[in-house]
């Protein structure tokens, strides 16, 4: 197995850089330590190991390390930051950007082990096919954005937190040497949810899974840092995954209109909450049917193939509520107490696609809040989604490829608490 992982991972001091060859400044500082905790430490591309200290440059060719507990933020030249977790390896292969010729930048990690979060500086954002994160099993390229990635032994994960990533397994098509997202790679998006990319040396492809599904519950290595990567204090935990979810509620939509299941909300956990019509098995939903959005919970699946040709570029659609399952979660509840039932009695949601916008009204209710409205609008997009997020309201969508039928998954914000729920609507 080592064998087959090193040949996978190509250390390089030389990178083609527009059909001449560049030999990157071994000896030019790129990147300063900006937050230590704990064991850490530098090994030089000479061999020379020692600890690291705030402040401390960073070479091209340096490994830096960290034991457990350890923990070190690095900003780059182009203002790009990393944050390498406890008990990691992260080796900074190649590192050079050119403001005034994208097209020279070159950035290539290797994760030999551990946890890394990466956010994407000038290089990156200015030209995307010019950077790489490699791993002993896979490739990863990016989209200007800010992920994180697990590597433990033969196996890999990676979230997106903003923007979008592709993975894909190393190949003849897709060598440790190269720059960029490699044909046929997987890709994810945040408009996608909470999504992970994850893939095991040996299988044919990478597979995209909900958050919950693929990550072990006390795992939470790879959910985003509360703290931002500049900052000076210790990151912590933020946990993504809702552990208990509970409530339901029919919305009064249109009872004349029917649902023709091109479209599937799945449920990651091995059971439904009591209550829950409108999802069912993750196996069930996503036969023959694709990922769109989803949270930790839940998941939206839509007929595969599905095309947008057909969609409408010009005109207002309004779509009428169907059915809805809501919960809401007690800010000043004890630890551990479980969220308690919700009701969505009213809503509207309006697309206008000559103007690729959307907004929506939901009328949410609960004993302990009494009545609130969720009033938000976003964008379309041509795949079909749409979003809108920031303040006290969020909201994922997705349209059928003929526009006849969406889902919605919502979030919304008061002073007791807040409500998560999922919806589907037809016109």
């Amino acid at each position: 197995m080592h064998g087959i992982q090193c040949c996978l991972v190509v250390v390089l001091l030389l990178v083609e850089l527009s059909g001449a060859a560049l030999a990157i400044e071994k000896n030019t500082a790129i990147g300063e330590v900006t937050l230590l905790i704990g064991n850490t430490s530098v090994i030089h591309l000479n061999g020379v190991e020692r600890s690291l200290k705030r402040d401390d440059f960073i070479y091209v060719g340096d490994i830096v390390q960290t034991g457990a507990g350890g923990h070190v933020h690095i900003r780059f030249i182009d203002d790009a930051v990393v944050s390498v977790r406890p008990n990691s390896r992260l080796r900074i292969e190649a590192y050079h950007y050119n403001l005034k010729e994208p097209k020279k930048n070159a950035i290539r990690f290797n994760l030999i082990t551990g946890v890394v979060r990466s956010i994407s500086g000038k290089a990156t954002k200015a030209a995307h096919d010019r950077y790489r994160l490699n791993t002993p099993v896979a490739a990863l390229g990016v989209l200007g954005t800010d992920y994180v990635v697990k590597v433990d032994g033969s196996h890999m994960w990676a979230a997106v937190y903003s923007g979008g990533i592709a993975v894909s397994p190393f190949s003849k098509n897709c060598l440790a040497n190269g720059l960029g997202v490699c044909h046929g790679a997987e890709q994810l998006t945040k408009e996608m949810g909470d999504m992970v990319l994850t893939y095991q040396l040996g299988e044919k492809q990478v597979q995209l899974k909900s958050f919950s599904h693929a990550i072990e519950i006390n795992d939470l290595s790879i959910v985003p840092e509360q703290a931002p990567l500049n900052s000076t204090e210790a990151p912590a935990g933020e946990q993504l995954v809702e552990r208990k979810q509970l409530g339901e509620s029919i919305g009064e939509g249109v009872k004349s209109l029917k649902l023709s299941g091109d479209m599937a909300w799945a449920n990651w956990w091995p059971s439904r909450l009591p209550g829950d019509t409108l999802s069912m098995a993750y196996k069930q939903a996503s036969n023959g049917r694709e990922i769109t959005i989803g949270d930790g919970r839940f998941g939206l699946f839509r007929e595969a193939p599905t095309s947008f040709d057909v969609m409408p570029t010009q005109g207002v659609v309004n779509f009428s509520l169907m059915r809805s399952f809501v919960y809401f979660f007690n800010a000043h509840a004890a630890a551990g107490e479980q969220p308690t039932q919700g009701a969505l009695k009213r809503g509207t949601l309006e697309l206008d696609f000559a103007k690729k916008a959307f907004s929506t009204q939901l009328d949410l209710s609960h004993p302990q809040v009494g009545n609130t409205t969720l009033d938000v609008d976003g964008v379309i997009g041509s795949n079909g989604l749409f979003y809108s997020e920031g303040g006290a309201s969020s909201v994922k969508g997705a349209l059928t490829g003929n526009a006849k039928e969406a889902g919605l998954l919502f979030q919304h914000q008061v002073n007791e608490g807040r409500f998560k729920g999922i919806s589907s609507w037809a016109r």
